[in-house]
């Protein structure tokens, strides 16, 4: 658990936990705001599981949701990461109508796309982020490509379009997550069109040099 320079009760909360936890916890103070996507990285690097769950949110997972991940990536050994669909919920947890996919144009046809890592994909993936971080379990061996997180870039968008690009990412269909939306998200639901505000133009290229780069076949 990472710390980033909170100004209420997180940090006792955290230790109350620690000091009841079945399982050992490890709690990082940063001695300065990093922010949410490097707070993420630093705890990425420090993590010792085969596949990670970043857990940077509010919201509310299924009792499965771990298990159902994991036994998806077991059944596409090649892909990097597995995200699963969310429910949405308000602040107060009173259910909201449709679906992460459905809100973020996530059909059959765009799913067979992401598991694809192709180059079509990462057009999609660039056009809007469709993989939000409390639905994505994450292999560990998938660091090496997505790490350091791109700049510029949400964290959970960075992943997805070099996942993409390189491994394919599992689709599972199953709501794993009530997704809790208020005034507060750092990111809340996708728009349902191209980003007005991602990454400026020269950014898009230098990542898309990068990510060329990653698709090309070695010729070792």
């Amino acid at each position: 658990m990472g710390d980033d320079g909170s100004s209420d009760d997180t940090l006792a909360i955290l230790r109350d936990f620690v000091a009841e936890a079945p399982f050992p916890v490890d709690v990082v103070v940063n001695e300065q705001r990093l922010g949410p996507a490097y707070n993420l990285e630093r705890l990425l690097v420090r993590a010792t599981g085969d596949v990670l769950f970043p857990c940077d949110q509010d919201d509310i997972w299924s009792p499965e949701k771990i298990e159902v991940l994991v036994r998806a990536l077991e059944e596409s050994p090649a892909s990097g990461a597995a995200i699963g669909n969310s429910s949405l919920i308000d602040g107060a947890g009173r259910p909201l109508p449709g679906s992460l996919f459905e809100w973020a144009g996530l059909d059959v046809t765009t799913r067979k796309l992401l598991a694809s890592d192709s180059s079509a994909a990462v057009m999609e993936i660039a056009r809007r982020n469709v993989v939000a971080s409390h639905a994505l379990a994450i292999r560990r061996s998938a660091l090496d490509l997505v790490l350091p997180l791109g700049f510029h870039w949400h964290a959970d968008w960075w992943i997805a379009i070099v996942l993409s690009a390189t491994t394919g990412i599992t689709i599972v269909e199953d709501r794993l997550v009530e997704y809790r939306l208020h005034d507060l998200n750092t990111v809340g639901l996708p728009e349902k069109r191209p980003l007005p505000n991602g990454p400026p133009a020269s950014v898009l290229i230098a990542s898309f040099d990068v990510l060329t780069c990653l698709m090309l076949p070695s010729h070792e």
